[in-house]
């Protein structure tokens, strides 16, 4: 596999996977990644996968939106400055969700629109700047096994 380059093909570059030529999995943890992730990342209609952790990525985080196919965004130890209010509309397959420490978060309620992900089993958002009374729908989430809100 290839490295990131302008002139590469991105389904030939490393910690990119693509099936045929859709891009399914991203995993760009830890690799100092700066600036700010594109606003139309939710055109990834196949994306199933997305390790985005421990960088410095900063900006809003972009919308999720009808990702039906996505079951896994980690985007944990970064710098995101705020989430759209319809970030997770759509996520079907959604299991597991991290926004772990992202200090620079401006405050946000608990996304309701996650009821629509009934498969998820992981959740943590400790330390992403949660704020207000906790919707009564975790009854939504028969798989939940794990949660983090601190």
């Amino acid at each position: 596999m290839k490295s990131l380059s302008p002139n590469t093909p991105y389904c030939q570059w490393t910690r990119i996977t693509c099936d045929s030529s859709n891009l399914t999995k991203i995993t760009l943890s830890s690799k100092s990644l700066t600036g700010t992730l594109p606003s139309d990342l939710n055109s990834l209609s196949q994306l199933t996968d997305l390790y985005l952790q421990e960088n410095s990525l900063s900006g809003p985080l972009p919308s999720l939106s009808d990702l039906s196919n996505l079951q896994t965004a980690y985007f944990g130890h970064n710098n995101f400055t705020s989430v759209p209010s319809t970030a997770f509309s759509g996520l079907t397959s959604l299991q597991k969700l991290s926004l772990f420490n992202n200090p620079s978060l401006s405050s946000w309620p608990f996304p309701t629109d996650l009821t629509q992900s009934s498969t998820l089993s992981d959740l943590n958002f400790g330390s992403a700047r949660i704020t207000g009374d906790l919707p009564d729908i975790f009854d939504s989430f028969p798989s939940l096994q794990n949660l983090r809100l601190s």
